[in-house]
Formats: structure tokens, C-alpha cells, sequence
């Protein structure tokens, strides 16, 4: 079996997000170095992607959307594509920390 890639694959492996006021934290099972490793790969691919849109755009930085065409209004993540739950819309957990992520490291967020 391959390494979960998206929020829903991580979800269904052990890792739980809560979402607070637009910011995502997650945990996971104990002694499960290998979901970390597919959480961390899985936002330094949406950094990277993100990253150069993000050091080229004035203020206020635009969120990002990284699929073409814009996916459906609910079910699929609206920056990535990935699916979600169907009742879901909006970014997954996944794009949300990756783009606190690339924000951070290009100064624009504290």
C-alpha cells in the first residue's frame, strides 16, 4: 500500500485535523513515524507549488488555487482538488497548513 497523499487518506489512517478559526492542527497515532513523514510530504509539495505565487503577489496575498479548472463548490478541496467529504467545502486541512506554511516563510505571516 502506498503512503497516504491526501487529507481524507491521512484522516483514514489515524491522523485527526481540527479546524479552529481558519487554522488546521493535527495529531496521529502514537508510534506512526510513517503517516508523519506523509503529512510533512504531503504540505512541502503544496508549499512548493505555492510558494513562488505567493513571493510574485502583492498584499493581500490572493489564495491560491493550484488545479485548473476550479474544482466543484463542495466535496473536492477548492485549492487542490483532492476529494473531501461531500458536505465539505473550501481548502482541505492539507492546503490550509501548507499555505500558513509558505505565507510564514516568506514573511507575510507571523
Amino acid at each position: 500500500m502506498s503512503a497516504p497523499r491526501t487529507a481524507v487518506e491521512l484522516e483514514a489512517a489515524g491522523v485527526v485535523f481540527t479546524l479552529h478559526g481558519g487554522r488546521v492542527s493535527c495529531v496521529g497515532p502514537k508510534g506512526r513515524g510513517d503517516l508523519y513523514d506523509a503529512l510533512c510530504a504531503a504540505i512541502e509539495r503544496r508549499v512548493a507549488v505555492m510558494r513562488p505565487r505567493i513571493a510574485g503577489a502583492r498584499s493581500p496575498v490572493p489564495r491560491p488555487v493550484l488545479v485548473s479548472p476550479p474544482p466543484p463548490e463542495v466535496g473536492t478541496c477548492g485549492c487542490c482538488g483532492d476529494p473531501m467529504p461531500a458536505y465539505r467545502g473550501g481548502d482541505c486541512p492539507l492546503c490550509i497548513l501548507a499555505f500558513a506554511r509558505a505565507l510564514r516563510e516568506e514573511g507575510r505571516l507571523l
